[in-house]
């Protein structure tokens, strides 16, 4: 966590933000009851300053640096590789074997909107270097991320925009009846499908519905199969 909020120096410009592990706390009935928002606590360095480091922790994920591993085409990186040495319990020498691998990662350089930190302790096989070992692992998770936030990237696809919300009277699924447009339905509103009898949903993911099969338009037969993939 100390690494994390030391991080929010450099995505703020030069602010340190206090961490929070909790965004908001909503009712059963879908009220807010509190929310915790963006809290600054001091200036530490100056906005040229912040950025200046950003762009020199941008060059350790080129080709030659050391977090190369963790570099993804289209997207601008800021990173950080370390490799620790642990002390040896009891004893005041450091371990032979014992280290800590690890990654900080800021992404997009350019605006800042996600933080990773990845930490390995003691790990073991043929090495223990954060920059070939916890550098791949911070890649996957990003490359999660930037898809689940809809940041473009080279070699993906953008999803398409989904629409803000689909009401509840369009989600009726009737056999006999065209298959309605699904697309852009939440999740929460889509649990009423799996308990009918006459036809069997799959959904797959979380958040709206993006893709969905069979498409709309189609007749509702009964047992029919239907797909829904959620981003």
């Amino acid at each position: 966590m100390q690494v994390m909020a030391a991080s929010t120096v450099l995505t703020n410009g030069g602010v340190l933000l206090k961490p929070h592990v909790v965004k908001k706390i909503v009712s059963p009935q879908g009220e807010v009851l509190k929310e915790f928002t963006r809290e600054p606590l001091w200036e530490v360095v100056s906005p040229d300053t912040a950025r200046t480091m950003l762009d020199w922790m941008e060059t350790a994920t080129l080709p030659a640096g050391t977090a190369h591993r963790a570099a993804i085409d289209g997207v601008r990186i800021s990173a950080k590789t370390g490799t620790a040495q642990v002390t040896s319990p009891g004893e005041k020498t450091y371990s032979e074997k014992d280290f800590i691998a690890s990654m900080m990662g800021i992404f997009p350089t350019d605006d800042p909107q996600f933080v990773v930190y990845v930490v390995l302790r003691n790990p073991r096989g043929s090495s223990y270097y954060g920059a070939q070992i916890a550098a791949p692992i911070f890649r996957e998770v990003a490359l999660g991320l930037l898809d689940k936030a809809g940041i473009p990237r080279a070699g993906a696809q953008t999803p398409s925009p989904l629409p803000k919300s689909t009401p509840a009277a369009d989600l009726v699924v009737k056999v006999g009846a065209p298959m309605p447009d699904l697309r852009g339905a939440s999740k929460k509103m889509l649990l009423p499908l799996l308990l009918q009898q006459d036809i069997a949903v799959t959904i797959n993911g979380s958040g709206h519905v993006a893709q969905q099969t069979p498409p709309p338009g189609t007749k509702v037969e009964q047992g029919m199969k239907i797909d829904l993939e959620l981003k």
